[in-house]
């Protein structure tokens, strides 16, 4: 049962982002048939220009419409970066390379979760630490042996917003000197 209202969720997706979209593409299709009609001295090839032209908005649409669902429920690596810019507040290092991530689709109440792992070099690694360590705005958070794929945690720092008490924001640090994990939880 669970599958198929997935499924039946996936598909209203996919035609309630295919609306704006299909209305801006009939736009352009309209003002640009109009002007095909208007300087075309040859009506055939007008017609057969005008007849390609509504294919390809079609599946234009369809495109723009499927990777946009696809991209909802598998977002980005820039998104991740996104995150990791609103728990740093920095910009992500150079060297950053994200090889683990995974995130809730939103519910109703705007309520989800995405998590990522990020490997950086050493250096970066060790300046971001430093940094972070340094900023009023993050807090460290207490840590008990904790440990995360057989690596311990050397701190986990925690972004409070004023006035977001639902909203946690988490950079974690691993010993390895090179893994940071980006936790973001809104309830």
């Amino acid at each position: 049962m669970i599958d198929f209202l997935t499924i039946i969720f996936v598909i209203f997706l996919f035609f309630l982002i295919s609306l704006p979209i299909g209305f801006c593409v009939y736009i352009v299709y309209s003002i640009f048939t109009f002007l095909v009609k208007r300087f075309s001295r040859d009506r055939i090839i007008c017609d057969i220009l005008i007849k390609k032209i509504k294919y390809s908005c079609i599946i234009l649409t369809f495109l723009i419409a499927g990777y946009e669902t696809y991209t909802s429920f598998y977002p980005t690596d820039s998104f991740y970066f996104d995150e990791f810019r609103t728990v740093t507040l920095r910009e992500p290092p150079a060297s950053s390379e994200i090889i683990k991530k995974e995130s809730t689709y939103p519910d109703l109440h705007g309520d989800y979760s995405s998590s990522c792992q990020i490997v950086l070099s050493k250096s970066d690694f060790l300046k971001l630490f430093k940094s972070i360590s340094n900023d009023k705005r993050l807090v460290r958070q207490k840590i008990n042996d904790y440990k995360f794929e057989n690596k311990i945690i050397v701190g986990i720092f925690r972004r409070i917003k004023i006035g977001k008490d639902d909203q946690f924001l988490y950079i974690t640090f691993l010993d390895d000197k090179r893994t940071i994990i980006i936790d973001i939880d809104v309830t």
